[in-house]
């Protein structure tokens, strides 16, 4: 049986607290973007991976095709869609770095605008300030901001995924509006594989909704989304020989370690972002009161987004990378939950009062912004943006501008991480967790014991190709020499770097390899490893 549906949700006159002006509405939107703007640059957030995807789009547009090293077809981006757009906009001569950049930002502004616009789905009409609520909530999040100029795919990905569900916006869509539901799934999949989750929320949910004649409707949702998956999914094998992304094969095993490590990696961002009550009440509101079906699809797909971050053992990034698209639906239930709570008020407003009513709201509002925007502290994730931010990104940029003004162009080098050392130094990469390796990557490891995507190695391989120069310790740059003599000369003591890099010190390693000390252009000192010339 079709779900029933709420006919007052649309009612902007069904609680009296709402009664104000469209331009409140869009003052409200204005100053929430504002507020995302101001809260990104606060972090002011490069990650490391988002000059991998550069250097794909560079390689692109220069003529050498969807590779990272030129020659060797290996899928090392995660999201199709990104790369293509930075190629496009390199091509309109926007840099390359500034091109990733906007598109971050592009993505969460318009997906707040978005949320702006469906607010009327959850019973909030788009003329009261909050309206707004969703779009404040969503700019207010840490790990949102970090990742709005980050210059990965993680909000752009957010506004697919609610487009998706804002498309399918009746209780009885239209065939039309069904297939363009469809169609933004199959976009999903193009910006993150798990996009696959976001067709499979919204079939159940028409299962749900249209009982025994759903079919029809799932049928006309399925074609556009497998047209486009279908599609990439072909000219991936005919590509690049597999069936998956390689990054998929680098960092996913789905076995037991690795859901603990996503349950925890989850469970943390829960923690620091107000506790379990805030996140699973309004996840559970729609189905308990009888809500909109936007609600209830917002509520589904979150759910499902949720359960593929766990599968696949959380992420490596700092700042929830993960979570991010699962802010603006949880966002949207709130909202719901927030307008229920209202009309409730409204009913009562003349036993407690307008102001007491109002008063009570603000401070409701307030308890939910200020956990969301407080810097995460119960888990590392802030701590490493830090380092990335302030000290590593930048070192990693200065070994790659190093490498290009002083290397041959027939180098080569092997190291962790690839970023900005491959993207500034333009050499052949060897990257030894196998992001951009398919040896490494389809290399049969147990997962989910280290740091998510930093698992897989193989230091004698690495090793058997030679490279000219071994950037070991993560791009070890220090603030000072070390003699070649200290133990931990590339060889930091780490846990985690040196049980993916342990393995290259063979004994023929001295006999190859001289210990090199430079200085860098910011001061800092970069130790490694470079070939001796007779070898």
């Amino acid at each position: 049986m079709p779900l029933p549906s709420d006919p007052t949700l649309d009612d902007p006159l069904a609680f009296p607290p709402l009664r104000v002006s469209a331009k409140a509405g869009r003052s409200g939107l204005a100053a929430a973007l504002l507020v995302l703007i101001v809260h990104a640059g606060s972090y002011g957030f490069t990650s490391d991976d988002a000059f991998i995807v550069a250097r794909y789009a560079r390689n692109l547009v220069e003529g050498h095709g969807w590779v990272y090293n030129v020659g060797e077809r290996v899928e090392g981006y995660t999201s199709f869609l990104w790369v293509a757009l930075t190629a496009l906009l390199a091509r309109l001569g926007v840099n390359y770095v500034t091109a990733v950049r906007a598109l971050s930002l592009t993505g969460a502004l318009a997906c707040a605008a978005l949320m702006y616009r469906a607010a009327p789905r959850v019973g909030v009409p788009r003329e009261s300030p909050l309206a707004c609520l969703g779009p404040a909530l969503f700019a207010s999040t840490g790990a949102v901001a970090c990742w709005a100029l980050g210059g990965l795919e993680a909000c752009g990905f957010a506004l697919v995924v609610l487009a998706a569900v804002y498309l399918l916006n009746e209780e009885r869509p239209r065939s039309v509006q069904v297939a363009l539901a469809g169609l933004m799934c199959g976009l999903c999949m193009l910006v993150r594989p798990e996009g696959i989750l976001v067709f499979v929320g919204l079939a159940l949910c028409l299962i749900l909704e249209e009982g025994r004649k759903c079919w029809r409707r799932v049928g006309e949702l399925a074609l556009p989304c497998a047209i486009i998956a279908g599609t990439h999914l072909l000219w991936r094998h005919y590509y690049y020989g597999d069936w998956l992304p390689n990054t998929y094969y680098a960092k996913a095993g789905f076995g037991y370690h690795q859901c603990l490590r996503g349950y925890s990696y989850v469970h943390s961002f829960v923690a620091d972002h107000g506790g379990l009550i805030l996140w699973v009440v309004p996840l559970v509101w729609p189905w308990a009161s009888g809500g909109s079906l936007f609600a209830r699809r917002c509520s589904l797909v979150a759910a499902l987004l949720t359960l593929g971050v766990v599968l696949v053992g959380g992420d490596g990034l700092p700042m929830y990378r993960f979570m991010v698209p699962i802010v603006p639906l949880w966002a949207m239930l709130v909202q719901q939950l927030l307008a229920d709570l209202l009309r409730f008020a409204g009913r009562t407003e003349a036993q407690m009062g307008a102001t007491a009513a109002r008063v009570a709201l603000a401070g409701l509002i307030a308890c939910l912004i200020v956990p969301l925007a407080t810097p995460p502290e119960l888990a590392w994730q802030y701590g490493m943006y830090r380092t990335q931010r302030h000290v590593e990104v930048p070192n990693w940029r200065a070994a790659g501008e190093w490498l290009a003004e002083n290397a041959r162009r027939d180098a080569s080098v092997a190291c962790v991480p690839i970023g900005a050392v491959g993207y500034y130094s333009r050499l052949h990469i060897y990257d030894m967790m196998g992001l951009t390796d398919s040896h490494i990557a389809h290399k049969e490891m147990q997962l989910g014991t280290g740091r998510a995507g930093h698992e897989k190695h193989d230091g004698p391989y690495i090793l058997s190709h030679r490279p000219t120069y071994l950037l070991l310790g993560n791009v070890q740059v220090l603030k000072m020499r070390l003699d070649p003599s200290d133990p931990t000369f590339v060889k930091p003591p780490n846990p985690e770097i040196r049980a993916r890099e342990d393995d290259i010190f063979m004994a023929e390693l001295i006999d190859l390899y001289a210990k090199r000390v430079v200085e860098l252009p910011n001061g800092g000192y970069l130790h490694f490893l470079e070939r001796r010339p007779e070898l």
